[in-house]
């Protein structure tokens, strides 16, 4: 299965019932005999993808990196998201689904949205935003890999996103920031939004 097929079948699933809930999803995704890592690949991109989409036009800047960690915390796969095949397929059908009360839902599901939510209420303006780059567990994390991820996305945003690249992770966003643009108001945030692994 490709990852646009299985994207697809979760558009059709999300779209289907506006009330879903991520079990119930990966569930239906399981009824369509659609591998655990590859639905919760499909999941986690197109949660991300339609997230940014729904935010899109604010004048947020998101970061195009992304890593994959591991239940330890290690970075197993990394890259761009524009290129991402998942995240790319996802973006190409949300602008089909965009008007649909389940891309809504799935959208303000995301963590990015949660981020970006919780900035404006604080007073942020969206235009002084930019997203760290997206952060996936590939499986559930323990203890030690939360707070192994924590410190490597620190690093991250540090040395600035020109290093991203190099790093290489990919499941559901873990733990995403904002950060300020302006000088006078460079600050960084978490928000503990802890994605499942694949098992449900």
């Amino acid at each position: 299965m490709t990852p646009e097929d299985s994207v697809q079948q979760l558009a059709r699933i999300v779209t289907a019932d506006s009330q879903f809930t991520e079990d119930s999803v990966y569930a239906a995704m399981a009824n369509a005999n659609i591998p655990d890592r590859e639905a919760d690949l499909a999941y986690k991109f197109t949660q991300a993808a339609w997230g940014r989409m729904l935010l899109d036009g604010m004048g947020i800047k998101f970061a195009d990196d992304y890593h994959c960690l591991d239940r330890n915390g290690d970075v197993v796969d990394s890259g761009k998201l524009s290129a991402e095949p998942h995240f790319f397929a996802a973006t190409s059908l949300g602008k089909s689904y965009g008007s649909q009360a389940g891309f809504k839902r799935l959208a303000s599901m995301s963590s990015d949205f949660h981020a970006v939510n919780q900035a404006l209420h604080a007073g942020s303006k969206p235009e002084n935003l930019v997203t760290a780059p997206l952060m996936l567990f590939l499986e559930a994390p323990t203890d030690a890999g939360m707070v192994k991820a924590q410190h490597f996305l620190k690093a991250l945003l540090s040395r600035g996103e020109s290093d991203t690249s190099r790093s290489r992770p990919s499941g559901q966003p873990y733990n995403p920031s904002l950060q300020r643009t302006e000088a006078a108001d460079k600050c960084s945030w978490f928000q503990k939004l802890f994605g499942r692994g694949p098992g449900r």
